[in-house]
């Protein structure tokens, strides 16, 4: 793809953004990611949890917001992500991840 101007502006795509049709471009993502899982089904997924810096609430410990990743290694593709209300371990929150997000390849 040329881009005579360079590439586009962080307010360029807000504004294109704005302007799709919300419907329309989540029924075509939603279908774009299940052709995608197709094709991740026999690649490696990790799980990553992170606490967002400054969420915590002042005087309480395990308190910040936790973010949990799902991404496609070879390819450097994020899945998706998840927020969890209590931190817990990873190993306890990674089956509720696929469950909840319902990524099992068909």
């Amino acid at each position: 793809m040329e881009l005579p101007n360079g590439i586009p502006s962080h307010d360029t795509f807000n504004r294109v953004f704005q302007h799709l049709d919300k419907d329309a471009f989540s029924s075509s993502l939603y279908r774009w990611s299940k052709e995608l899982l197709g094709f991740l089904a026999d690649k490696q997924v990790c799980i990553d949890g992170k606490v967002l810096c400054g969420t915590d609430r002042s005087g309480s410990k395990k308190s910040g917001i936790c973010i949990v990743t799902a991404w496609a290694c070879e390819q450097r593709l994020v899945l998706g992500q998840q927020r969890w209300q209590q931190r817990a371990t990873k190993r306890r929150q990674s089956p509720n991840f696929w469950m909840l997000s319902n990524w099992q390849a068909a």
